[in-house]
């Protein structure tokens, strides 16, 4: 495999982690709520769940 030398700086490494964590917090929080008005019984009446379109 001849691959083109291709700079990895730990930086670049650093922001892509900070933002994979930074989507799986998001899904995780979004889950908790959608299943937390789920198990509530109410229909998604909460500001956050009408901002988030869902």
């Amino acid at each position: 495999m001849n691959q083109s030398p291709q700079q990895v700086g730990p930086e670049s490494v650093g922001r892509n982690s900070q933002i994979i964590a930074g989507a799986l917090i998001m899904g995780v929080v979004i889950f908790a709520c959608l299943a937390f008005f789920i198990a509530k019984g109410e229909p998604a009446k909460s500001p956050m769940i009408a901002l988030m379109g869902a």
